[in-house]
């Protein structure tokens, strides 16, 4: 299964090692959940450029019913929807699935709470959030990669800028899951903790 996923990202033009490693975990996740394969999933921050800089939406080489919503404008795809991962255009409950990967780390400190909240309210069962968390490698990683592509290009490396100016998430931060009404438990890769699974309170 996963070979024939990275055989998809490959033909559609994503090449990304560390996207496509980020799109298999949540996907193995997800299918391991819920054990079928008609369940829907809604990817917040979905949209991405291939490296000829094509927009494509990669949630589409992992799952048959999904829907893709990112602030980014875009010309007319299939499964879009443009708009913010703070105001959700969706009813309550509307997805089994939420999923939103290295798109955490960009929200506004003040906004990222609400941001939890709008996932969790339109999910019926999981909320896969995957970000890098606040740590002195990670930040000292940041600040040396995003001074020396400054340096070589001439130019600002946006993403690596928000996570300097927003500072990234405090992992600590989830040891209280009682607030947003949901029950958790970390995820990991290796010795890495990758991310936080979410499982809506009922």
């Amino acid at each position: 299964m996963i070979s024939k996923w990275i055989d998809r990202f490959i033909a559609a033009g994503f090449k990304e090692p560390d996207m496509i490693e980020r799109y298999l975990f949540a996907a193995y996740f997800c299918h391991q959940f819920f054990g079928m394969p008609d369940f829907s999933v809604l990817d917040v921050g979905g949209m991405t450029r291939n490296p000829q800089g094509i927009q494509g939406l990669p949630s589409g080489q992992l799952f048959d019913d999904f829907v893709s919503i990112d602030v980014k404008e875009s010309a007319d795809i299939d499964r879009y929807v443009n708009g913010s991962g703070l105001h959700l255009p969706f009813r309550d409950n509307s997805f089994d699935a939420v999923i939103s990967l290295d798109v955490f780390e960009h929200i506004a400190p003040g906004d990222r709470n609400r941001f939890i909240d709008e996932l969790h309210r339109v999910s019926k069962d999981i909320v896969f959030l995957s970000f890098p968390f606040q740590s002195e490698l990670n930040s000292r990683l940041d600040s040396s990669l995003y001074r020396s592509i400054k340096k070589m290009l001439g130019e600002e490396f946006v993403e690596l800028k928000e996570h300097m100016d927003n500072g990234l998430p405090d992992l600590l931060a989830f040891e209280d899951l009682d607030k947003y009404d949901i029950k958790g438990s970390r995820t990991w890769i290796g010795d890495v903790a990758a991310g936080e699974v979410f499982a809506p309170g009922g």
